[in-house]
């Protein structure tokens, strides 16, 4: 990211872009309007990774793998006539799709040949989660000590 917010004057943009996407993220949670929260979540990953692509020299975390999964995802939500399914993507080529629970059998046959031929190698199924938990230190899987060298 520090080579990205040297070279890529649009960065100055994020920052407000992302806040922005932020509070309509929550509400569209809360609301749990999948169409809505769909659209943000492919929108905010599609705006980092041209970021990244944008940085000089450029960053490319996505393959073609990636952009045939985000095919594969916008196609199923224009068949539906809404969306029922978003993408995004860490730092890296491999896709997290949301969607509900309801919808889980669309996404996966969208995504079958893929999975039988190999292309896609895993995946994992994941329901929402408790949200943030306190641990005690005991318990953490933090390493302190990277920690503190990359907060420098």
């Amino acid at each position: 990211m520090r080579q990205t917010v040297a070279t890529n004057p649009l960065f100055k943009l994020r920052p407000k872009t992302a806040s922005l996407r932020l509070k309509k993220l929550v509400d569209a949670y809360r609301d749990r309007d999948i169409d809505t929260l769909a659209a943000l979540t492919m929108e905010d990953s599609n705006e980092m990774h041209s970021l990244m692509l944008g940085t000089v020299p450029s960053i490319r975390y996505l393959n073609g793998l990636s952009f045939e999964v985000m095919d594969r995802i916008e196609q199923l939500n224009l068949s539906e006539g809404r969306r029922i399914a978003g993408y995004t993507f860490d730092a890296g080529p491999n896709p997290q799709i949301i969607t509900l629970k309801k919808h889980r059998s669309k996404v996966l046959d969208a995504l079958k040949d893929m999975m039988d031929s190999g292309e896609i190698k895993e995946t994992v199924t994941s329901p929402v989660g408790c949200g943030p938990v306190l641990l005690d230190e005991k318990d953490s899987v933090m390493d302190e000590g990277l920690l503190s060298r990359h907060l420098r």
